[in-house]
């Protein structure tokens, strides 16, 4: 039997393109944060799952989903890992070389993103609802985008305080 572990923390706060390209640099940190942390050094569980996102609407706010599943008696541990990492994350920033790593990363994945039919559909979308060439501001975004936004955005969500932590247990 397992033990499933969600922690969600959200915040109302205007999302730019700038802001969600910041989150998505952000995301592919803490995962490598919590693939040394919680896997590679524990043992605990196969994967963490992190999501950041930035919503616009029915309200613009951020998201950070971190998820897990791990045996009971780590569970304890590992809760306290993955909100440690997220907290010296933003706290301290990423380092360089996780921060280039994630940018990277970003870039590699431009020009395939070009090629698939939903990615123009949202382009399409966010032009229409928003008036945003979320094409031009996207790259723009992630070649301007630097460590200390990284940090400055998670302060801000954490700093809200809009926590949720949920853990789903097997009967003693």
């Amino acid at each position: 039997s397992k033990t499933t572990v969600f922690q969600v923390h959200s915040a109302y706060m205007p999302i730019d393109t700038k802001t969600e390209v910041t989150l998505e640099a952000a995301n592919y940190v803490l995962d490598m944060i919590y693939t040394k942390t919680i896997r590679e050094d524990e043992g605990g569980t196969y994967g963490v799952g992190v999501a950041m996102v930035g919503q616009r609407e029915p309200e613009e706010r951020a998201l950070i989903q971190v998820y897990f599943d791990t045996n009971p008696e780590a569970a304890a541990k590992l809760t306290e890992l993955a909100v440690k990492g997220l907290n010296d994350l933003a706290q301290n920033g990423p380092t360089e070389e996780q921060f280039s790593k994630a940018i990277e990363n970003i870039r590699k994945n431009i020009p395939e993103s070009r090629i698939s039919n939903s990615y123009w559909m949202g382009a399409i979308d966010d032009w229409y609802e928003f008036g945003i060439n979320s094409d031009a501001e996207y790259e723009a975004a992630v070649n301007s985008v630097t460590p200390e936004d990284v940090k400055t955005v998670l302060q801000a969500i954490l700093a809200q305080g809009n926590k949720v932590q949920v853990v789903s247990a097997p009967k003693k």
